[in-house]
């Protein structure tokens, strides 16, 4: 839902625009643009913190503490 409706919002808000400034189609354009970046983006950072949160505590994600025995690295 919200990778439709933040497009079609700026979209409408840039239509609202180019009709009081005077211009054709140019600030729905750019706004559209920017609702499109925006929601990938968006969805972009969420699917990272989802991915995030479910690898949390799993095998191949916890570091590996060095121990030194005796000051030698063997």
């Amino acid at each position: 839902m919200a990778m439709v409706a933040v497009p079609v919002v700026f979209g409408f808000l840039g239509s609202l625009l180019d009709g009081a400034v005077g211009t054709a189609v140019v600030f729905t354009i750019l706004f559209a643009a920017f609702g499109v970046a925006c929601s990938f983006t968006a969805a972009y950072y969420r699917y990272e913190r989802s991915i995030a949160e479910h690898e949390a505590g799993k095998p191949w994600t916890r570091t590996r503490e060095v121990r030194r025995l005796g000051g030698a690295n063997r």
